[in-house]
């Protein structure tokens, strides 16, 4: 496990940061979805900056790092979870604009937009991730999260994939 989260982390972040580097510096953010794109990359890297911490307590199997770095690494991971999860549902949306109301949405699909969009996806990443600081401690010797929250985020995956399933099948259905 300590090798995949290692791996995962040299190749994710040369990934993510060659794409963030070759959209703002060569590509331009020109469309909605390289404005999605970008803001997925970002949001990888910022959890993939915590994974060498995990590697280190699966290695070890106990967290040397302390209650500061248990609820950072929380709540990174709960900033990359929430900021993908709501960005892929909104590509989802921008999607079925983008095929089944092509010319309606072409005045609401622009990249100030998009980018207004992102902003608002990372102010609600970071208002529904406060919790996981609050109930993340250190706990005999393991970095833990209190249950509930654990709950609370399966619910929030659980309607967010739904509500991109319903997307997708309004989408299919409009083209058939």
């Amino acid at each position: 496990m300590v090798v995949l989260y290692l791996v995962t982390t040299v190749f994710g972040m040369c990934g993510n940061s060659l794409t963030i580097f070759v959209l703002l510096r060569h590509h331009r953010v020109r469309t909605v979805a390289t404005c999605f794109i970008l803001n997925l990359a970002v949001a990888d890297d910022l959890f993939l900056v915590s994974l060498p911490l995990m590697a280190y307590s699966t290695y070890s199997r106990r967290w040397v790092f302390g209650d500061a770095a248990c609820r950072l690494m929380n709540t990174f991971w709960g900033v990359n979870l929430y900021a993908s999860i709501f960005t892929m549902t909104l590509m989802s949306v921008d999607r079925y604009l983008a095929v089944v109301h092509p010319l309606s949405s072409i005045r609401y699909r622009t990249c100030r937009n998009a980018f207004i969009v992102c902003a608002v996806i990372w102010a609600l990443a970071l208002l529904f991730v406060l919790p996981l600081p609050l109930y993340s401690k250190v706990t005999r010797q393991q970095c833990q999260v209190a249950k509930i929250i654990i709950i609370i985020i399966i619910v929030i995956i659980i309607i967010m994939d739904r509500l991109s399933t319903v997307i997708f099948g309004s989408l299919v259905s409009e083209i058939w």
